[in-house]
This record gives C-alpha cells, structure tokens and sequence, in this order.
C-alpha cells in the first residue's frame, strides 16, 4: 500500500520514539464511529475523513476531525471523538459544527483547531468559502455550547466568497508578552499558490 497505509476509511497515526522514524500504527477511529460519522441521511456517505486535531485534556484524548461530502466541498462536519488511548479506539461524542445543506457562501466544518483562553475553550475552523470562523465549546465535554449549525463568528475572510484561495488552515494562538491573539492561516490553491 503507498505510504504503508491500509485502504481503510479513518484517521491513521503513526508513532514514534525519536521524532524522526515513524511506525505506522493503523487507523484510530472504531468502525462505529466511521459508520456514524459516514452516515449524513438524505445525502450521500461520506469518504474523506481529514484534518484531525488531538489534544490531551480532562484524563482523555479528544481529536476532532472532519467529514467531508467531496474534496472541494463545502458541506463537512467536524465530529469530536474520544479516547483513554493516544491509539484508540476512538468513539464518537458527537458533532461540533455542521455545514451540511448550508449555502455556498457559509463556512466550511473543516480544520478544526481547539485552544483555551480567558478561562473557555474555543473551536476555530473554516476552509475557503464562508471564511474562518470561531465558536465557544464546553471545556467539560469539548462539545458546542450551541447548536452545531449554528456557526459562531467570522474572525476571518477574503472578498468576495473565494471559491479556490482560502484562507483556510485557521489556528489561534495567545502571547502573553504582547497581550494579543495571533490568527495563522493559509492562502492559496493547494496545487499551486499555497502560502
């Protein structure tokens, strides 16, 4: 198989003891979760799970990921899915943000990036279309506070609606020496002006 991975819908990890030689260990979603996250009723099953983030909090490993209705979509979902193991299995908690039905022009639940700050927990996600947006989630479960489709507030975005030059890739970072939030993101297509 390319790249010594299995033709599996997931999530692969690999691991490593140095940093620099990676062992490649599977796919860290249960097949309950990938048939819960493939399922979007009315519309077709997802196949591209992507962009996962992972962190470490409250005694579990939480990785937030997105499903995806086709590459270059703007109808995804960025499920929450949880672990006591960094290898899993991980079992779905539930959505965090849903742009499933919505129009052109709304934000993609796409790149999930979670950070805390003033003592609350913060999703920012986003790709292309709608722009970069953020949305409050509850540091106890790391779910929405709000109803998933419901998408919380634009931070980020180029005019008009840019169908292939982003921004995209949205993280959000806090430095105390300078007392300011720092919003990193990508612009670009992929294939070519990607910066």
């Amino acid at each position: 198989p390319p790249l010594g991975l299995e033709d599996k819908i997931g999530i692969p990890v690999r691991s490593s003891g140095d940093l620099v030689h990676f062992k490649y260990e599977g796919t860290v979603l249960s097949e309950n979760a990938v048939e819960q996250a493939r399922d979007n009723g009315p519309y077709p099953k997802t196949v591209n799970f992507w962009a996962p983030f992972t962190e470490y909090v409250h005694g579990e490993y939480r990785m937030y990921y997105s499903a995806t209705r086709a590459f270059g979509s703007w109808e995804s979902k960025i499920w929450l899915a949880v672990s006591r193991d960094p290898l899993g299995p991980f079992e779905n908690r539930g959505v965090v943000a849903d742009s499933w039905g919505s129009e052109m022009t709304s934000p993609n639940a796409i790149d999930p990036h979670v950070f805390r700050a003033e003592g609350k927990c913060w999703l920012v996600y986003g790709s292309f279309f709608g722009g970069i947006y953020i949305k409050a989630l509850d540091d106890e479960t790391g779910l929405s506070l709000e109803d998933p489709k419901k998408p919380g507030i634009c931070i980020s975005r180029r005019n008009p609606y840019p169908v292939i030059d982003g921004p995209e890739g949205g993280a959000v970072t806090f430095v105390p020496e300078t007392g300011y939030y720092y919003l990193f993101q990508s612009y670009g297509w992929l294939g070519d002006t990607y910066d």
